[in-house]
């Protein structure tokens, strides 16, 4: 027996931790939206764990990171 859960409700979960959370209420569009936000960010989250897991990964260089930044800003705010 598969215990990950279906789309629909993970949509369930998410609207009621909405509405429990005290926030002001969403349309469905916005809903809908959100949702989608938090699954991609947990796609990506997923991924670098299992990057990480695999050996892939490293420790964080700020001062890389913030330059790589920087330039990205200083050209207009366009992906490497």
């Amino acid at each position: 027996m598969s215990t990950s859960i279906t789309e629909i409700e993970a949509f369930e979960q998410f609207l009621t931790e909405e509405r429990s959370s005290g926030s002001p209420p969403l349309t469905l569009d916005t809903a809908v939206e959100k949702f989608r936000q938090l699954q991609n960010l947990r796609e990506k989250l997923a991924e670098s764990r299992a990057a990480s897991e695999r050996g892939e990964t490293g420790p964080l260089n700020v001062d890389a990171m913030m330059e790589r930044v920087n330039r990205r800003v200083s050209a207009g705010g366009t992906s490497e």
